[in-house]
């Protein structure tokens, strides 16, 4: 099973987010909030993945995922991931 998940934290200057295969962790993206979005979309077109787990404190999460969100919609006119915070 190919799965990507992103373990935010507030207080770090870059963002990371793994993708793993069959329970092994394969590859890490990482990158400012500025970067990040157009970032994780090319790695999650690299592996062919399209769901996206993202957990850390919920407020900072919920933000990340809404300029992730909007990125998408903006660049794409539609939603490319599914993101999920978990």
């Amino acid at each position: 099973m190919k799965k990507i998940v992103g373990v935010l934290n507030p207080f770090d200057s870059t963002q990371s987010f793994y993708f793993y295969e069959d329970g092994n962790r394969i590859d890490r993206v990482t990158g400012t909030i500025d970067e990040l979005p157009e970032k994780l979309i090319t790695f999650a077109k690299m592996y062919n993945v399209s769901d996206v787990d993202v957990m850390g404190p919920d407020y900072f999460s919920k933000g990340i995922i809404k300029e992730i969100n909007n990125y998408m919609i903006t660049k794409y006119n539609q939603n490319v991931l599914t993101i999920n915070k978990i």
